[in-house]
């Protein structure tokens, strides 16, 4: 700690609402969140794609295989991404690292998520012990 420096930190508990001008226009639409320094951009936007651009359940989005980008071209990827995801990056001069599945390093996303129909629907990650509750 010293003046002018800025401590790293990635606390980024996540909330989404709907769009309006009044906030009874911008009722709640999905919660998400995980522990991971920083990893939790990445694995919280790793979901968020799951979920938006593929139409997957948050359950389906929490248990998607990840990848954790490092330093310079580095970057982690969880064992079910072998193959041709990590040849494809290797050719394209990242230091791809496969890593085990399931484990904590790929963080423990939550997400409760507001249906259109009202119903509310989690996802709760194996990666380490979690719940995801919504009532």
């Amino acid at each position: 700690v010293a003046p002018g420096k800025r401590p790293f930190h990635t606390l980024m508990a996540t909330l989404i609402t709907g769009t309006g001008d009044a906030p009874a226009d911008r009722p709640f639409v999905m919660t998400i969140g995980t522990p991971g320094g920083s990893g939790q951009p990445q694995f919280v936007t790793q979901a968020l794609v799951e979920m938006e651009l593929f139409g997957r359940s948050p359950q389906q989005a929490v248990e998607a295989p990840r990848y954790r980008m490092g330093a310079g071209r580095s970057i982690d990827l969880e064992g079910r991404l072998a193959g041709p995801t990590a040849v494809g990056l290797e050719e394209r001069g990242h230091e791809v690292t496969l890593q085990p599945d399931w484990t904590a390093d790929f963080g423990s996303l939550t997400v409760i998520r507001r249906m259109p129909n009202g119903v509310l629907r989690t996802g709760a990650d194996m990666r380490r012990e979690a719940a995801a509750l919504a009532w």
